[in-house]
């Protein structure tokens, strides 16, 4: 779909220009990280990541792996309980059962 390509493009392009500070700083870090990456042979792997196309590698100092589903709602709750100035989120599938509800809910209490 054009108009998808092209709108995606433009909210692309403004995002990138509210965020160019944070970015700056990622970019930095990830050139850093690259000399480590090089050593473990992944040297590859940022260049990777930035020719996705609109995509934002950032570092990451805590990643954790899900294999639970329960284990990432409770997290996803505490986290949105714990924000400070905002919550990012995206997803593909959205079905209304109880843990979106109270997710939703969850998520206006947070922005009243």
């Amino acid at each position: 779909n054009p108009f998808r390509k092209r709108r995606t493009k433009q909210l692309f392009t403004q995002t990138s220009r509210l965020l160019a500070p944070i970015l700056e700083e990622e970019r930095t870090n990830i050139k850093k990280l690259s000399a480590e990456l090089e050593k473990v042979g992944l040297g590859k792997l940022p260049k990777l990541a930035y020719s996705a196309p609109y995509m934002m590698p950032i570092s990451a100092t805590n990643i954790r792996l899900y294999t639970n589903g329960e284990e990432k709602y409770n997290d996803l709750l505490e986290d949105i309980k714990t924000a400070k100035a905002f919550i990012h989120m995206e997803y593909y599938i959205y079905t209304s059962d109880h843990i979106t509800r109270g997710c939703k809910g969850l998520l206006r209490k947070v922005t009243a």
